[in-house]
């Protein structure tokens, strides 16, 4: 017996989701958000959503996701991550970016 999820094959897995914090005149946020969309363009934009905040404007948010330092990369989905940093070790980021793209979810 089938179900009607099965008869449509899997459910499409949902597209890594992540938040840039930045804070507007940093040379290191000004770098982070040119490597991050970098980064992504190697990737298959459909799986990866980001949003690219400026701490200024959203301290809530920040708040929310325990940023200390700016730029921060938080990948809230499939798996919590902080990175630090101005993320020019691409090769670094483009690993875990991958691997997070190819991870199940729940």
């Amino acid at each position: 017996m089938s179900t009607g999820a099965e008869a449509n094959g899997p459910e499409p897995r949902r597209p890594v989701e992540m938040v840039l914090y930045v804070s507007p005149g940093s040379p290191a946020s000004a770098r982070a958000q040119q490597n991050i969309q970098g980064l992504i363009a190697s990737l298959d934009p459909s799986r990866v959503d980001l949003d690219i905040r400026d701490v200024s404007e959203d301290p809530e948010g920040a708040e929310a996701d325990r940023i200390l330092f700016i730029p921060t990369l938080v990948v809230r989905r499939p798996l919590l991550t902080w990175i630090v940093g101005d993320l020019t070790n691409a090769d670094e980021v483009l690993r875990l970016l991958r691997s997070m793209e190819t991870e199940e979810t729940t």
